[in-house]
C-alpha cells in the first residue's frame, strides 16, 4: 500500500503570501502616484536655480529623476553654468544637456 500525499498549505503560508502581494501591489501603486510629484517638484526647483542665475531660455523636461535641458543660452559660460547648477541639485540622477550657445563670439 503506497501512503497518500498530502499538499494542504497552512494559514499561515496563506497569509503571508497575501501579505506579501499587498506589499507589492502598494510599492508598484505608489510609484506611480508619487513619480509625477517628484518630477514636478524637480522641474519647479531647476528652473527657480537657473532663473536667480539670470539663465531664462532653458526649456526644461523631467522623466523620473533624468533632467533634460533643451534651449540656448548666449555664451559657453552660461551653457556651463546650466549644466552645473542642474547637476548640484539633490535627487537627480541624470543630466542631459542639449542646449545651444546662440551667440559664441561671446565666450
Amino acid at each position: 500500500m503506497q501512503a497518500e500525499v498530502t499538499t494542504s498549505k497552512s494559514p499561515l503560508t496563506l497569509l503571508l503570501l497575501i501579505g506579501l502581494l499587498v506589499v507589492a501591489t502598494l510599492v508598484v501603486l505608489s510609484n506611480y502616484l508619487l513619480r509625477p510629484s517628484i518630477e514636478l517638484s524637480i522641474k519647479d526647483q531647476v528652473h527657480g536655480d537657473l532663473r536667480e542665475s539670470g539663465i531664462k531660455t532653458v526649456k526644461v523636461s523631467v522623466e523620473g529623476r533624468d533632467v533634460l535641458l533643451e534651449g540656448f543660452t548666449l555664451n559657453h559660460a552660461d551653457w556651463m553654468k546650466a549644466e552645473s547648477i542642474v547637476n548640484n541639485i539633490r535627487g537627480i540622477n541624470q543630466v542631459k544637456n542639449q542646449l545651444v550657445v546662440k551667440n559664441q563670439t561671446n565666450e
